[in-house]
């Protein structure tokens, strides 16, 4: 099926709940695909989200992050990608709004700025980071976007929050307790109130975390500041899902995990997890999810010598780390992946493993915390 230029709606035959976006080598367009929960498929047919009319020629999009309205029908995605030449790129993004369903319609995020209205958040000089995030409130349902201004002061993080119908406040820029240009940047909504936590890391090797209340920016942490060697993508967070309470996690240039929690009104100490698993390789890379049934939270790390391993959040403790491969196929690139099941409440651990074209999986249950490979 060739791809389906967004200015010609596509008439979908079932409703769409799960979107799938990923890049393609053979167009510049990012592509996307419902998930068909009666034919337990994605639907191949969706086609691509046009990135004509976007200035200078756009290239293939390198980084994605996505967030679905939990109020509404209404889908926001957030790319990097390269410029003509391949040496910059520029951060943009789309917004599906599905009111007039089953027609699909992408249009432009458009953020007004001091001097008008862009479509382009940033401009990169690298575009293999993570410089941007979304995620909408829990309670309000409004969208959340951040991204790096690639600035080397101390606000170099901007935003903008969605006011309905792709509408969007002028861009702000927060204020952080490290300067430097960001390079890193993941963003956690709470389940329980309006309320997000942003952790990232810079240049300058240095991690921190700040808090939005539903109104404004603060409650600063920084997490590790001590210089080079710390890698720049081994900072997260998450939320428990009945307390409201949040954890971040990062590597401060060690094998052994860091981490600190947010109590809703506060940061707890800094503290350090003893991974126990003899792992030669500092943290490079991690993921983390939350149990929607549990204040159980689950954390893949990746390690600078391609090891996996995870280790399980109790809601007041870490336990059971596991490492699952040495051999993963690469550092460059986060091959590690945490969920969890909405019902069962068992997680589940996805990798990649050097020379293999599949991919391996664990399975956490939840009686006990005990992995196990399926």
């Amino acid at each position: 099926v060739d791809p389906v230029p967004v200015s010609a709606p596509v008439n979908l035959p079932f409703q769409r709940h799960n979107l799938a976006i990923w890049a393609r080598n053979d167009t510049d367009d990012p592509h996307f695909a419902y998930w068909d929960d009666d034919g337990k498929v994605f639907n191949p047919a969706a086609g691509g989200i046009s990135m004509s009319g976007m200035g200078d020629p756009v290239g293939d999009w390198r980084i994605i992050q996505g967030a679905q309205s939990p109020n509404g029908d209404e889908t926001i995605v957030v790319g990097v990608a390269l410029n003509s030449g391949g040496s910059t790129g520029r951060v943009m993004g789309r917004v599906l709004t599905e009111e007039n369903a089953p027609f699909v319609v992408w249009e432009d995020m458009v953020v007004p700025t001091s001097s008008g209205s862009t479509n382009v958040l940033a401009t990169v000089t690298q575009t293999y980071w993570w410089s941007f995030d979304v995620k909408y409130e829990s309670q309000s349902g409004r969208a959340m976007v951040v991204w790096s201004n690639w600035s080397s002061g101390n606000q170099g993080i901007s935003y903008s929050v969605g006011t309905g119908a792709n509408s969007w406040t002028e861009r702000q820029d927060i204020t952080l307790p490290e300067s430097g240009v960001v390079r890193q940047i993941r963003l956690a909504s709470s389940p329980t109130k309006d309320e997000m936590i942003l952790v990232a890391s810079n240049d300058d090797d240095e991690d921190f975390a700040v808090v939005w209340n539903g109104t404004a920016w603060g409650d600063q942490r920084t997490l590790w500041d001590s210089g080079t060697g710390d890698t720049q993508t081994d900072v997260n967070v998450e939320y428990e899902s009945l307390s409201g309470e949040a954890v971040v996690v990062y590597g401060a240039n060690s094998d052994d995990l860091k981490f600190t929690t947010w109590t809703g009104s506060g940061w707890g100490g800094l503290g350090g997890i003893i991974n126990n698993l003899g792992v030669s390789g500092n943290v490079k890379w991690t993921v983390m999810a939350s149990d929607p049934s549990s204040d159980r939270l689950l954390c893949g790390v990746l390690t600078t010598a391609s090891e996996v391993w995870t280790i399980s959040w109790t809601g007041s403790s870490w336990s059971n780390s596991e490492l699952h491969t040495s051999n993963a196929p690469g550092t460059t690139f986060p091959a590690v992946d945490v969920a969890y099941e909405s019902q069962s409440g068992k997680g589940l651990v996805a990798y990649g493993v050097s020379g293999q074209s599949t991919i391996t999986y664990s399975t956490l249950y939840p009686s006990g915390g005990i992995l196990s490979t399926a």
